[in-house]
């Protein structure tokens, strides 16, 4: 019962660390994107600061 329990809590908090991290890739991406813009980038090299940065 008790591995159970452990597997359980193990497992949810992996699903929950996956959660944050992927919503703070996402800031990260869109705090480099307006960063970029207010640098006057074009689209293309935002582009391509993306590819190489995530």
């Amino acid at each position: 019962m008790r591995n159970t329990l452990y597997d359980q809590a193990r497992k949810e908090g992996i699903k929950e660390g996956i959660k944050e991290g992927i919503q703070e890739e996402k800031t990260n991406m869109k705090n480099t994107i307006k960063t970029l813009e207010n640098e006057g980038k074009t689209s293309d090299e935002i582009l391509k600061t993306l590819k190489t940065t995530f």
